[in-house]
C-alpha cells in the first residue's frame, strides 16, 4: 500500500505516550508487538485500539486490507491522520470502551497497552469481543503487575489497574474460548540459534517507518558446531540471559532505570534519545571500561576503546540476501 507522510500539528507528550523519536526499552517492545500483529494482518480489516502517534497503524496498513486507529485523545487522531496518509488507513475519535465502529466491523483488533490504563477491563474486552466478526482475533497486551510494579517498587501513576498473568489470562478467556498467551521482555543476552528457518523464529529489526524479517539469525559473530557419528537430535532455540552483566536486573527496573527521577516509564527520554540506541549503550560500556584500563596505565584510552568495539562486532550492517522488508 502506498504510503503518504506529511507535516502534522505537533504533538505533545502528557505521559506514557510513545513518540517516534524515544529509543529507549520501550520503543522495543512496542515495535516488536506490531511486528507480530503485522504477520496476522495481510488482506485483513484491522482496528487499533489507543493507537496513539498514529505509527503502528501506518504499519498496519501496509499489509491490512483496511485499518482503523481510535484514540480517546482528539490532539493525537489529528495529528495521526495529518502525518500519516494512506488510502486504506483512518483515524477516529473514540476509546477502548466506546469504539465508533459497528458490531462484527474487522477481522482483527490490536491494543497494546491499553487495559492497564482503564478500571473497566470487561467493558473493554465486550466491546472488543463486539467489534470483531466471527472467527476474528485479538492481540493484546499488558504488564504483569508481579514483575513490572511489585517486584520493583515501581509505581506508574498513569495505570489504574494492572494485572497479573493469570488475573490477564482469566480476563480474556471469559470473552474468548481460545487464549494462547505470548510472553516478553527486552533482554540483554546470548541467542544461540540451529542453521536454517528454525521453526516459529523470527528476527525484526527496523523502526518506526517500517522494519526486516527474517526466519533465521543474521550476522552472527560464532558458529557452534555439534557432531556425533550417530543422528543428531533437532537443537532448541537458546538465550542466556545476560542482564545481570550490565549491573541491572532481569525485570522491568532495568528499564525504569533509563528514565530521571521523576519521569514515568515509557515517556520519551531526551538524554536517551539523544544516543541512537543500542549503539549509545554500547558506547557508554567502551567508555567505562576506558576508563578502568586507563586507571591501571597499561592501555590507552584509545586501544582500549579499539578493542573493545572490535570484540562487540560494531560493523556496518548489511542485510543478508534473501531478507524481507517490511515497510510501513
Amino acid at each position: 500500500m502506498h504510503e503518504e507522510q506529511h507535516t502534522a500539528p505537533s504533538l505533545t507528550n502528557p505521559g506514557e505516550r510513545l513518540m517516534t523519536d524515544n529509543q529507549t526499552h520501550t520503543a522495543l517492545e512496542h515495535l516488536h508487538r506490531y511486528a507480530l500483529a503485522h504477520e496476522i494482518a495481510a488482506g485483513l480489516d484491522v482496528l487499533d485500539v489507543a493507537c496513539g502517534e498514529g505509527y503502528g497503524s501506518n504499519l498496519l496498513a501496509g499489509c491490512a486490507r483496511s485499518v482503523v486507529g481510535v484514540d480517546v485523545a482528539a490532539d493525537v487522531v489529528a495529528h495521526a491522520a495529518a502525518k500519516y496518509r494512506r488510502k486504506n488507513l483512518r483515524y477516529l475519535h473514540g476509546s477502548a470502551t466506546a469504539v465508533p465502529l459497528p458490531a462484527a466491523a474487522v477481522d482483527l483488533v490490536v491494543s497494546f497497552e491499553t487495559i492497564e490504563h482503564l478500571r473497566e477491563h470487561d467493558e473493554m474486552l465486550a466491546e472488543l469481543r463486539r467489534v470483531l466478526r466471527p472467527g476474528g482475533r485479538m492481540i493484546i497486551s499488558s504488564p504483569d503487575r508481579r514483575f513490572y510494579s511489585e517486584a520493583t517498587g515501581h509505581a506508574n501513576p498513569y495505570h489504574l489497574k494492572e494485572l497479573s498473568c493469570e488475573e490477564f489470562r482469566e480476563l480474556v478467556a471469559r470473552f474468548f474460548p481460545y487464549v494462547r498467551l505470548l510472553r516478553q521482555r527486552v533482554v540483554y543476552g546470548s541467542l544461540i540459534v540451529p542453521e536454517g528457518q528454525a521453526a516459529g523464529f523470527r528476527e525484526y529489526r527496523g523502526d518506526f517507518t517500517g522494519y526486516a524479517r527474517d526466519a533465521q539469525l543474521q550476522d552472527a559473530m560464532y558458529d557452534v558446531i555439534v557432531a556425533s557419528d550417530a543422528a543428531l537430535p533437532d537443537w532448541p532455540l537458546s538465550l542466556w540471559d545476560g542482564t545481570p552483566f550490565r549491573g541491572e536486573r532481569s525485570t522491568a527496573a532495568g528499564r525504569h532505570a533509563d528514565l530521571p527521577p521523576g519521569q514515568p516509564a515509557g515517556v520519551s527520554n531526551p538524554q536517551a534519545n539523544a544516543r541512537p540506541g543500542l549503539l549509545g549503550r554500547v558506547r557508554r560500556e567502551v567508555r567505562r571500561i576506558c576508563r578502568q584500563l586507563a586507571g591501571i596505565g597499561n592501555v590507552s584510552s584509545r586501544q582500549a576503546a579499539t578493542r573493545r568495539a572490535g570484540g562487540l562486532g560494531l560493523m556496518s550492517r548489511t542485510a543478508a540476501s534473501g531478507n524481507e522488508i517490511v515497510d510501513g
